[in-house]
């Protein structure tokens, strides 16, 4: 009966599970690429996304904002830049890394 209750002690006291998406899988240039994130606790808030190009030559960098609704969940919608990839990265969840097709290099004056 002490274990059971320990048991139950624990997972109600464990973080609520926290995720963010990104699809599709592969962006292109000038299309939608479309955001989600989920975390209970943050329920009602709005979380930022970061985005960025990775480079180190000419590092860029966007804000995207997620609105989550009474359970934690929300989506965000945003035009794919002119990167060869791009990464993600919000609040305590795992960067996500995707290619971007149809990137043209812009001309160095």
């Amino acid at each position: 009966m002490i274990l059971l209750a320990l048991v139950l002690a624990f997972l109600a006291s464990a973080p609520a599970a926290q995720s963010m998406g990104v699809s599709p899988a592969v962006l292109t240039v000038g299309a939608t690429a479309d955001i989600t994130y989920s975390n209970p606790d943050l329920a009602g808030t709005t979380v930022t996304v970061t985005v960025e190009n990775g480079s180190l030559v000419n590092p860029k960098e966007l804000e995207v904002d997620v609105v989550l609704d009474k359970h934690g969940d929300g989506s965000a919608a945003m035009v794919v830049p002119n990167w060869p990839g791009a990464t993600f990265n919000a609040p305590g969840v795992k960067e996500i890394a995707r290619m971007i097709l149809g990137y043209i290099k812009e001309k160095q004056s």
